[in-house]
């Protein structure tokens, strides 16, 4: 996967997190490969602390350009667990994990990354810090 893919397919997502302050972090490969520890990726890891009340504006938000499953969420959140949102130009699979147990403390300790997208959100994402 190529790193425009991967930042085609999440720029929308993050906004749509932005815009309806869903507090996340990404995590997985494209974390650690903002770290200089690339490793190959098929798909891309966000934590989010998303509620059943932003399903709604969420698939509203990117129903156009991506596969998503309002009852999917709902079942990830009600179950802690996860879900996937498919970017239909790149085919990149995007794999959200609701709110786990130790999600808040990650928060706190993930950090802006002005390295992965400069200057094209109203804040940079967060990423997940390799030191906490």
């Amino acid at each position: 996967m190529q790193a425009p893919d991967i930042l085609s397919a999440l720029k929308p997502v993050i906004q749509s997190f932005e815009k309806l302050d869903i507090p996340y972090y990404i995590g997985g490969s494209v974390a650690s490969s903002v770290y200089g520890m690339a490793r190959a990726t098929l798909d891309v890891d966000i934590i989010a602390d998303i509620k059943t009340s932003q399903i709604t504006g969420l698939k509203k938000n990117l129903e156009g350009d991506f596969y998503i499953d309002a009852d999917m969420i709902a079942d990830a959140i009600g179950r802690t667990s996860s879900f996937n949102l498919i970017h239909l130009d790149t085919m990149l699979k995007i794999d959200v994990f609701v709110h786990v147990n130790h999600t808040k403390k990650y928060f706190i300790k993930s950090i802006p990354c002005t390295r992965l997208l400069r200057n094209k959100y109203r804040q940079a994402p967060m990423i997940a810090n390799p030191k906490a």
